[in-house]
């Protein structure tokens, strides 16, 4: 049974893998946020992506690596990591990834309508904009098609969950108790 004080000895303790641990497969992002540091304030979605897909950027900005294009072909030419992580090169599948991937056995996916942060706020349950910017579902997306690191795998087999949460900024995730308890807790259960 779970006491207040191991509940908040958890959720410290999650806030501090979170920070830590990274995902081996990863969504993405495109545009900016919707309360933008000062420096980006007249920066435009297209003005961004050539800005974070030029060598250097790719090399030493992490938010570059995860910065994806609507434009599928302009994405995978110049996303030096996003792309590899998720074994979409042709020239670099490798079954290694899917296999890894499929090891996990469950993935729980959370995003909110009011991140604020995360451009597209679904992109954080592996949906897209089309080429247009409109809202792509999941299971129209290339790699879940393909099943290039066996999303559409474990996502038949009953092994993803996708949760939307309403009213829930980006960094309440790692900041608030109440949502820990409610969404994290029982999976670590």
């Amino acid at each position: 049974m779970w006491t207040t004080s191991s509940v908040s000895l958890a959720f410290r303790a999650a806030c501090v893998q979170l920070r830590i641990v990274r995902p081996h497969v990863c969504s993405n992002s495109y545009g900016v946020p919707d309360v933008p540091p000062i420096w980006l304030v007249n920066v435009t979605d297209e003005a961004m992506t050539d800005i974070l897909y030029t060598k250097e950027m790719q090399k030493i900005f992490g938010v570059a690596n995860f910065w994806r294009d609507p434009n599928y072909s302009n994405y995978l030419k110049h996303n030096e990591y996003l792309p590899l992580l998720n074994n979409e090169l042709s020239d670099n599948i490798t079954a290694a990834f899917r296999d890894n991937f499929l090891r996990v056995g469950h993935v729980s996916l959370y995003g909110s309508p009011q991140d604020m942060f995360i451009t597209p706020w679904y992109s954080s349950m592996f949906e897209f904009y089309d080429e247009k910017e409109n809202r792509n579902n999941m299971t129209n997306q290339p790699y879940y098609v393909s099943d290039s690191f066996g999303l559409k795998t474990l996502d038949e087999r009953g092994g993803l969950t996708r949760v939307e949460v309403p009213h829930v900024h980006h960094a309440e995730w790692l900041h608030t108790e109440s949502l820990f308890t409610e969404y994290m807790l029982p999976l670590l259960t």
